[in-house]
Order: structure tokens, then C-alpha cells, then sequence
């Protein structure tokens, strides 16, 4: 089959994660492999079906995708630091040799990871705050109670530790 040269422009997160995963020399094959079934068949539910069917490619495009496309699209975004951030993030990014962009976006990620726990241990109360205001809404055990406070205090004791009397 005769080949053609094709040059492309791409992100070079994207370039590297192709270079990483896919390797040298294999770049153009695998991305011939993923474009073809998008042109060769007329259709295009047919060619989805046929690639899942070939395992060693869609493991090799699915890891692809999940290590280097999730973050590979950026949205543009202007903000506003006051003097004293900006001047914490240059010198940050410098001692970390990288960018003030490569700091926002790791401060950004760890506040969401932050927000995500906290909602979690608020729900995780929410629950406990539930059954306990359920547990009391039923009242009092029927009967009683069938001990005291220190024959219980003398039962844990005995059973796990010496007394200090």
C-alpha cells in the first residue's frame, strides 16, 4: 500500500504521552489504526464494534487516553492574585523548577480533593447525626436498664484491666 507523509500539530503533553505509551517508531501506526475504521466505513457504529473487538488496541488506546488526555485539554483561564501569591508562586515554581501554571493547577486540584473529603466526612456525619436522633426518637429500652454504672465500670475492668484502688 503506498504511504503518504502527513505532518500534524498536537499538544505536546499529547506528543510525549504517544512517545511514553505508544513508543518510537509506532506513532504513526497507531494512529493510522485509530483513524482508519473512521474513514474506511461507511458505518460507523460497524467500525466502533470491530475496533472493541481487537483487545491488544483498545487496551493500548484506552491507557493511552487515560494517561495522557485527561489533563491534555486546558481552558484558558485569567486570574486575579494578590501581590503576595504571586510573588509565593513564581518563587515556588522556581524551587520546584516548573511553572507558576504547573502550581495554580496543583492548588486548585488539592482544594478540590480537600472540598471532596470534607463533603464526604459532612455526609458520613449526616448519617451517624440520623441514626442516633432515630435511635433516640424510639425511647427508652423497654424494662430498663439491667445494670449500674459501676457494676459495668467493675465488668470492664475485670475483664480487660487491673483496678488502680
Amino acid at each position: 500500500m503506498a504511504q503518504r507523509k502527513l505532518t500534524i500539530t498536537i499538544d505536546e503533553q499529547v506528543y510525549e504521552g504517544l512517545y511514553r505509551v505508544v513508543g518510537p517508531r509506532k506513532i504513526s501506526n497507531f494512529i493510522e489504526d485509530l483513524v482508519r475504521p473512521h474513514i474506511s466505513y461507511p458505518d460507523l457504529e460497524r467500525a466502533y464494534a470491530d475496533m472493541t473487538q481487537n483487545r491488544v488496541r483498545e487496551s493500548a488506546a484506552s491507557n493511552w487516553a487515560e494517561n495522557t488526555a485527561g489533563d491534555a485539554a486546558m481552558v484558558r483561564r485569567q486570574v486575579y492574585l494578590k501581590s503576595r501569591q504571586d510573588v509565593q508562586i513564581k518563587r515556588l515554581a522556581a524551587e520546584r523548577s516548573t511553572t507558576e501554571a504547573d502550581i495554580i493547577q496543583e492548588a486548585i486540584d488539592m482544594l478540590l480533593s480537600e472540598t471532596a473529603r470534607q463533603r464526604q466526612a459532612q455526609k458520613a456525619w449526616d448519617e451517624t447525626l440520623a441514626f442516633m436522633e432515630a435511635r433516640y426518637a424510639q425511647g427508652a429500652v423497654s424494662g430498663g436498664r439491667t445494670w449500674t454504672r459501676d457494676e459495668l465500670y467493675e465488668e470492664r475492668l475485670s475483664r480487660y484491666g487491673q483496678r488502680s484502688d
